[in-house]
């Protein structure tokens, strides 16, 4: 008992000091649009769907994700399901929003996986969507 608790704590340190890999992703899918951007969802990019999705915050670049400020929070309703792409503002079967959607006019937004993953984004006042970088 106590070697496998040795073995698990020099893991978990040693992910803590050289960096841990991410353990899901979220980025802007290609043909997306500012009025109906797709999330893929994968354990990385262009994966397979993840298995177990958890949901989605997008909020502003500004926004620390402290608050009640989400542009959008989507979770599961009971057991999380496999998904690998989400529609902004449109609940899949089995999740809802907890939090808007919310129209997103220009500017900068974020959007975080539960799962692992993050991504910003900017529509801009010409009716471009770009993906700045994804984390």
């Amino acid at each position: 008992m106590i070697r496998s608790l040795r073995i698990v704590s020099v893991a978990v340190m040693a992910c803590l000091l050289a960096g841990c890999p991410p353990d899901g992703a979220v980025w802007i899918r290609s043909g997306s649009t500012p009025g109906h951007i797709v999330f893929g969802i994968s354990l990385q990019r262009d994966g397979p769907p993840v298995p177990g999705f958890r949901g989605l915050r997008v909020g502003s670049c500004h926004d620390d994700g402290a608050g009640n400020d989400a542009f959008w929070l989507l979770s599961p309703t009971g057991e999380a399901k496999p998904i690998g792409s989400v529609v902004y503002a449109e609940v899949p079967a089995g999740y809802r929003s907890d939090q808007g959607p919310r129209p997103l006019a220009p500017g900068c937004y974020h959007v975080k996986s539960f799962n692992g993953g993050k991504a910003e984004f900017v529509i801009t006042e010409g009716g471009t969507l770009t993906e700045r970088k994804t984390w």
